[in-house]
């Protein structure tokens, strides 16, 4: 699995899985399961899916030294601000059976209290208890915004990017200020997978319309 480098000098594998949605425990333990078994190394939770516990749970289980795997989880935006997301994050890494995630994220940028979540992500990397902090679903006006106030830059942005959306002007500002974009939803969420040009592309080099949508974000 390649890897892309942070501005903080840390890595993060270039694919992760997503597990919006997961909460059957069922099939929670056999998609992680699967997905350790074909290689996947990267895992994107968030307090707001409801599923960081089964992760920990399925991580435990498996033989995978905790040193390969990559955590990313977010703040909820019910827990912002500096005490509620302090509390939170414990809850977190309670849940995730670990005393440190890879990646913390704030989940949304909420009017009001952002600057002091933020900051309290600034004083857990500090900690320790996270490698690398970032922001998700921050437009160019919000990096801005936040520029203002943060003493550490975010290391990664992670905004919905694919064919049909490909965010132009904020991967630009992204690329110049040395954040790297992590693209979620990069199957356009499944729908309508007819679009003529992706069919002529997938058809060309006998590949499958998703695998021709995954391989544009790489």
């Amino acid at each position: 699995m390649d890897s892309v480098k942070l501005n903080d000098g840390h890595s993060i594998p270039q694919v992760g899985l997503g597990l919006w949605q997961n909460t059957n425990k069922e099939d929670f333990t056999h998609v992680i399961t699967s997905a350790l078994e074909a290689g996947y190394r990267h895992f994107d939770t968030a307090q707001a899916y409801g599923n960081e516990r089964l992760l920990g749970d399925a991580l435990k289980q498996s033989s995978i030294p905790r040193s390969e795997i990559f955590i990313t989880t977010k703040i909820s935006v019910t827990n912002f601000g500096e005490k509620r997301t302090a509390r939170s994050f414990s809850k977190s890494l309670e849940h995730l059976q670990t005393d440190y995630v890879d990646l913390l994220l704030l989940h949304f940028p909420v009017t009001g209290l952002r600057k002091k979540s933020w900051l309290e992500l600034e004083r857990i990397q500090k900690s320790g208890q996270t490698r690398s902090i970032g922001v998700s679903n921050y437009t160019v006006r919000h990096l801005e915004k936040l520029q203002e106030y943060a003493t550490v830059i975010p290391a990664v942005n992670q905004v919905e990017l694919h064919v049909f959306l490909q965010q132009h002007g904020l991967r630009e500002f992204c690329k110049d200020a040395g954040i790297v974009i992590e693209a979620y939803s990069p199957l356009a969420h499944g729908k309508a997978m007819d679009d003529p040009v992706v069919q002529a592309i997938a058809k060309k080099h006998s590949k499958t319309y998703a695998q021709v949508m995954l391989r544009w974000a790489v």
